[in-house]
């Protein structure tokens, strides 16, 4: 639930609960007509019972005609029976669709993720907003899932209220037309009517806000359950269901931490004692008034009886119809204060779903670019991140010449990487520009930029999904592309023993028959996939730092040559696994603060490049 929560409106929260719907519309239009045609159909069902047993009583107690007394009975089992079938149909086609809906949440959630600016994804504001939203759905205390089930409840006890009501009225407008004395007399005048229905009405409002009461009480000692699913979760599921972790619990004795720190979130929680407490008081409250209602109905509707406004059937009937309106319009305040309570809960869905896509794009599309002729300027940039006031660069300027490498090397933390997110867009510069081709990067389409590079990072993700299609980034792939690219990267001999070749699955997640792949396995097909996209400029940030020095070495090495040519950028903090580079551009501190081969760098006694060179001697002379 939003850090930021304040007391809205009304207005404000019925424009929320009015914004939710029309979400739920959109993901999920035939769910929710399903579930409100049903909510209809439900509503029906106890005044067709109450209305047919007060027609078959009247005609018990007065000219028992077995005739009418037969339909009334069929009647009866008719409308039964189809109010049944037609909410067994309804709950029948509901239960696929209620399957489905935390899918399409999730679904509508990652697209939003999908289509979020870059800076918002690693914004750790983003990830907390966004795991409350799914530890809030998960738990079931609130949210779109939440509302959706609400919505058709809403509109059930809606429609019986209305049903009631209208049904109703006769009780309070229905007078004897006998001469009546005393008491009888009064029990036959609007004035007596009109204080039953004030009594009714406002007893009525008084328990449905007593439930309010409750359930915002009950709503504020919840809202630690989220983070208690969340930590348990954590133990139960990511951590044990991790297999590796089993070597570390085994070797390390973490099995008492652990089990420690399950216990104290499996363990009942102060809030189940508190929930009870609550519960039994208003519960106490509102079933005293629900009591004194029901006996208030019956006495007046039985002094209309003997009074001879209505018939003795009269007597279920329009008793049933009362208390069915109590229960109901009580109910009624409850359940909509409960959609409103999911407000505090939507406002972080909305949040979420409003964050604003800042990074500009241009309208220039990008021309087929051949590598020869692509240079990229880096003009006196200087970039600081979200939120802070550090600069990680400060007045980089850098070409990219065409058919060049360059290799970037640094300590951890010199900027290395924030250098290739901006070449990337990932991020604008604070200060300075980056042209392509002498052209503001940020003059062309955002999506067109981003065809011209080819990256590996460190940290990259494949898919559990076919090699073929890891390789391609997409469902549809060039085979023989595909393979040539593999075998390049120096996996052709692991696809020659495979049998479903590019059809075989990455891991087990989602056949049984996938393979389980090396580290380095994995490193050679992300870069098949970098060689597949064959973008004009290719970077690989550190993604064999997993290596030993010697080892990374050769990776780049060969992938040099496999890239000749082109513009390539390598980053590494190791020197030697870039002293093949045409350039190599040395970062310390978020500045350039020397650009040279390696030769002429390690040449200068009194440079970093020469001081970080003999540091690092002792791992590859």
């Amino acid at each position: 639930m939003s850090d930021n929560k304040q007391k809205r409106s009304l207005k404000e929260n019925l424009q929320m609960i009015a914004r939710t719907m029309k979400i739920l519309y959109q993901i999920a239009p035939r769910a929710m007509v399903i579930s409100e045609v049903g909510a209809i159909f439900r509503s029906f069902t106890p005044f067709v019972n109450i209305y047919m047993s007060a027609m078959i009583i009247d005609e018990l107690a007065g000219g028992r005609d077995l005739a009418l007394l037969g339909r009334y009975v069929l009647i009866t089992i008719g409308l039964n029976l189809i109010i049944a079938l037609v909410n067994h149909a309804m709950t029948e086609m509901l239960k696929a669709e209620q399957m489905l809906m935390p899918s399409r949440v999730n679904f509508l959630l990652s697209k939003e993720g999908l289509e979020m600016d870059y800076a918002n994804i690693e914004n750790v504001r983003m990830r907390v907003l966004r795991n409350r939203i799914d530890e809030a759905m998960g738990s079931g205390r609130g949210g779109l899932i939440h509302c959706f089930y609400k919505q058709s409840l809403v509109l059930e006890i809606f429609c019986k209220v209305i049903i009631a009501a209208v049904m109703s009225v006769e009780v309070f407008s229905a007078l004897s037309t006998q001469s009546l004395t005393g008491f009888l007399a009064f029990m036959n005048t609007p004035w007596a009517s009109a204080i039953l229905a004030v009594v009714v009405l406002g007893l009525s409002v008084f328990s449905g806000f007593s439930f309010k009461k409750a359930a915002r009480v009950l709503f504020n000692v919840w809202l630690d359950w989220p983070k208690r699913m969340t930590m348990s979760n954590y133990y139960s599921k990511e951590y044990l269901g991790e297999h590796g972790a089993g070597k570390d619990i085994r070797l390390f004795n973490q099995k008492p931490l652990i089990e420690s720190e399950m216990r104290k979130w499996y363990e009942e929680p102060p809030f189940i004692t508190e929930k009870y407490k609550i519960n039994c008081k208003y519960d106490g409250i509102n079933l005293g008034i629900t009591s004194f209602l029901t006996g208030a109905v019956y006495f007046f509707v039985a002094m209309k009886v003997v009074s001879g406004a209505f018939g003795v059937g009269s007597l279920v009937r329009y008793a049933g119809l009362v208390n069915q309106f109590v229960d109901a319009f009580v109910l009624l305040i409850c359940e909509v204060s409960k959609m409103i309570m999911n407000n505090d809960y939507m406002q972080d869905t909305f949040e979420y779903l409003d964050m604003p896509k800042s990074m500009h794009t241009g309208h220039r599309t990008l021309p087929e670019l051949d590598p020869q002729h692509c240079e990229i300027k880096l003009n006196h940039v200087s970039f600081r991140y979200p939120d802070t006031e550090i600069d990680v660069l400060k007045d980089v300027s850098l070409t990219l010449t065409p058919g060049k490498s360059i290799a970037l090397v640094g300590m951890n933390g010199s900027g290395k990487t924030t250098l290739i997110k901006l070449l990337c867009r990932l991020y604008d510069p604070t200060e300075g520009e980056i042209t392509l081709n002498g052209v503001n990067i940020r003059e062309f389409e955002y999506e067109e930029y981003l065809k011209a590079f080819s990256v590996v990072f460190q940290d990259f993700r494949l898919f559990a999904f076919e090699l073929g299609e890891n390789v391609a980034a997409g469902q549809t792939v060039d085979e023989s592309r595909a393979v040539a690219c593999l075998e390049e990267a120096g996996f052709g001999d692991r696809l020659a023993k495979l049998d479903k070749k590019l059809h075989t699955y990455l891991y087990t997640d989602f056949d049984s028959e996938g393979i389980e792949i090396s580290g380095g396995e994995e490193q050679k097909i992300a870069l098949a996939r970098a060689l597949y996209k064959n973008g004009p400029f290719i970077i690989l940030d550190e993604p064999t730092a997993a290596l030993d020095p010697l080892a990374e070495a050769e990776v780049y090495r060969k992938f040099n040559e496999i890239t000749e040519g082109r513009s390539t950028v390598y980053i590494s903090h190791r020197l030697s696994s870039c002293r093949f580079c045409d350039e190599i551009a040395v970062l310390d501190h978020g500045q350039i603060v020397q650009q040279g081969t390696h030769q002429e760098l390690v040449a200068n006694e009194q440079g970093k490049y020469y001081e970080l060179w003999h540091a690092q001697a002792q791992y590859y002379v």
